[in-house]
Formats: C-alpha cells, sequence, structure tokens
C-alpha cells in the first residue's frame, strides 16, 4: 500500500513491487553515472519510489480526462517517476534525458524504450503531461521543454513553489492544484492544467 498525495492509497501487486525493488538496486548499482543522490542509497524507496508513486492516482486521472496523452518524464536522470510510474501500470510514458550517459543506462540497463533528448523529438505526441522531479523552476522548466504541445504538468516541488507558480503566471495560463509530498522529499506537488503561452 503505497501513500498518495491527494490522500488516497493504491495497492500495488507482488510482482509489481519486486520490479521496483529491482529498479531501485540498480539506481544503486549505477548510481557512479550520479542517478541518485549518495545519502539516499540507505532508503531508496523513500526518497525516490515513493515520491514518484505518490502521483499515480493523479496521472491517472489525467489519463482518464485525456485519452492519448503521452506523460514525459522531463529531465529523467534515472527516470525515477517515469519508469516508477510504468512498472505501478501508467502508460504511454517516455522519457526526455540530454545526457547520453544517464539516456544509455534508460536504453540498455532499463530497457526503456521512448527516451529522447527533448520533447520536440516525440513526434508522436499530440498532447504531452510533463512530470518534473527535481529540475529548474516551473518557468524554466516549461521554456526548455517548449509549450506547444504541452496542456498539462505535474511538478514535484522542493521549494518555493508559489512564487514559482507566481513567476509562471507571467508568461503562460493554467490553472493548478497542490498537494503535499508524502516521500521523505519534503515540498509540494504542484499539477497544472490547461496550460497556454501569454500573448
Amino acid at each position: 500500500m503505497v501513500k498518495q498525495c491527494d490522500g488516497r492509497k493504491i495497492e500495488l501487486s507482488p510482482e509489481r513491487l519486486e520490479k521496483l525493488e529491482e529498479y531501485a538496486q540498480q539506481l544503486i548499482n549505477w548510481n557512479g553515472l550520479s542517478l541518485i543522490g549518495k545519502s539516499t542509497h540507505d532508503d531508496v524507496f523513500g526518497w525516490h519510489i515513493n515520491d514518484a508513486i505518490s502521483i499515480f492516482n493523479i496521472v491517472e486521472e489525467i489519463a482518464q480526462e485525456r485519452p492519448g496523452i503521452t506523460f514525459v518524464d522531463f529531465g529523467a536522470g534515472g527516470g525515477v517517476l517515469g519508469i516508477s510510474l510504468a512498472i505501478a501500470g501508467i502508460e504511454n510514458i517516455a522519457l526526455v534525458e540530454r545526457s547520453e550517459t544517464k539516456a544509455n543506462f534508460l536504453r540498455n540497463i532499463m530497457k526503456f524504450k521512448q527516451v529522447y533528448s527533448s520533447c520536440n523529438d516525440i513526434v508522436d505526441a499530440n498532447e504531452i503531461c510533463l512530470l518534473v522531479r527535481g529540475v529548474s523552476s516551473i518557468t524554466k522548466t516549461l521554456q526548455a521543454a517548449s509549450v506547444e504541445r504541452i496542456t498539462n504538468a505535474v511538478f514535484l516541488k522542493s521549494y518555493d513553489s508559489y512564487r514559482e507558480m507566481k513567476e509562471a503566471k507571467r508568461y503562460w495560463n493554467f490553472a493548478h492544484k497542490m498537494y503535499p509530498r508524502v516521500a521523505r522529499a519534503a515540498g509540494k506537488i504542484v499539477a497544472l492544467q490547461e496550460i497556454s503561452k501569454k500573448g
């Protein structure tokens, strides 16, 4: 049973939990690539996997409301958001990672097929929902991702979420919901809907 940021819980099958455990071990085994912080090795599940799975219900609702949407783990690194959610049962996930070394880990070690260097490379996606953890500010992330096909985004933020949203609203229109982070990482989860660029 994994606690969700919206207060609900999700029960994962033993098979899915086993695959998540195997993935957590791979993050440690290959951490010479700086996939996760060394200080989190003692509890990869608490710091990383549970943090990713805690947004499962939010992502699932977006998938139901917007059939065919592609979920993009943007700045994927070791793929914590995208791979964890894919193992848990979310479909239509792509990973965007500019570091070729980390992208090779995702493709060759984790056997994840949809790994790209930018959102523009995902040519078969009509609509994108960004999944973002541990990257730059909301404004800089939306600028870097290019917002034309991005209608939704879920940010796992550690710092000043309110200030970042206020700044982002200078450039984009969007509705939003906020949730507490329930894993070991402190902060907020910010879910943006109906994103469109101003002007």
